[in-house]
């Protein structure tokens, strides 16, 4: 069996049993969905580059909206099934906010938030943060997103 990562506590909720790859920028006071307690998580330096080739927008949302998200969570969710199957897996946790302002990418501007929307960060089981989006929000409670009820999640842990 691998031994744990010497860079990370055990969480409960972040195996972390590989080494994290050298380019990982840790983001702090995130939100542990399993014990509520703070954890660090990690950005790929080339998931920054990446962003900021998008343009100020998208690097800005990527600096500013995600960690948001992470530190002041309105729900966590484990698991993503096949219907949303492009973004991770049975392990990864999806983080769900509701940021009062966003990033428009096409303007590079702040602005206010898009309405009827959440936003989203999923994150690998290694605590790696994969990907990011807005998504419709539920109707009924606008702080969750849309088919969270309907088996889009595997469990919601918070």
């Amino acid at each position: 069996m691998a031994e744990p990562n010497p860079n990370h506590e055990d969480d409960g909720g972040f195996p972390r049993f590989k080494a994290l790859p050298k380019d990982c920028r840790p983001i702090d006071g995130v939100v542990e969905p399993r014990t509520g307690k703070r954890c660090q998580l990690f950005v790929r330096q080339r998931t920054i580059d990446i962003t900021a080739r998008k343009g100020m927008g998208a690097a800005s949302e990527l600096a500013f909206t995600v960690p948001l998200a992470l530190r002041n969570p309105t729900a966590v969710f484990r698991g993503v099934t096949e219907q949303d199957g492009e973004d991770g897996d049975e392990t990864w946790m999806i983080y769900v906010a509701v940021p009062p302002t966003a990033w428009d990418h096409r303007t590079h501007q702040e602005r206010q938030a898009w309405k009827e929307e959440v936003f989203l960060v999923f994150v690998d089981d290694d605590g790696i943060i994969r990907r990011w989006r807005w998504k419709p929000a539920d109707a009924k409670n606008p702080r969750l997103p849309a088919d969270h009820d309907k088996g889009r999640f595997q469990e919601r842990v918070l």
